[in-house]
């Protein structure tokens, strides 16, 4: 309180959470993936044209669809992005718990003077590498794949994109 009026502070504050435009909140909804698996494996195996690729129908029909694998696949691509970040801010009270025990240690180091310099966040992670091995271990091996997983699914929505120009060079060859 200063001079007899008090501010709000945002972290006394009720939380509200700020609505989303309706229309806007229903095509975000409808952009998420909800079989991501099925979805990958029929994007995979639909990049080849195989032994058709001299046909003109079965070029035409593969580009017809191209587009459509295209915006599948980048739909995928978002889905894995949000997915990653839902992970990440679930396993936030893991490493969170972690990263705080490994700081107490640390500062304690400090004030028994086994330590004079700042504690930085390699400190930290060090310290939590040590403390909780088979667990750190597990969450860091988990984050790099769920982060190439997505850059995966980028290069599988690159691959769509590279896939209907190759389609639509094949296709006017053939005329």
């Amino acid at each position: 309180m200063r001079g007899g009026v008090e501010f709000e502070r945002p972290n006394n504050a009720p939380q509200k959470e700020s609505p989303l435009d309706v229309e806007f909140q229903r095509i975000a909804t409808t952009i998420i993936i909800d079989h991501p698996m099925e979805v990958y494996q029929r994007l995979e195996s639909s990049l080849k044209v195989g032994d058709q690729r001299t046909d003109h129908g079965s070029v035409n029909k593969s580009l017809d669809e191209a587009e459509t694998n295209c915006r599948l696949a980048h739909r995928l691509w978002t889905s894995a992005k949000l997915e990653y970040e839902r992970w990440c801010l679930d396993n936030g009270v893991v490493f969170g718990a972690m990263r705080l025990e490994a700081t107490a240690v640390l500062q304690r180091e400090k004030e028994n003077k086994l330590r004079n310099k700042m504690i930085t966040d390699a400190d930290v992670d060090a310290m939590c590498s040590s403390l909780f091995p088979e667990q750190w271990r597990s969450q860091e091996v988990k984050r790099k794949k769920v982060e190439l997983m997505v850059r995966s699914m980028e290069n599988l929505t690159e691959c769509w994109i590279s896939r209907c120009r190759s389609l639509q060079a094949m296709l006017s060859k053939q005329r």
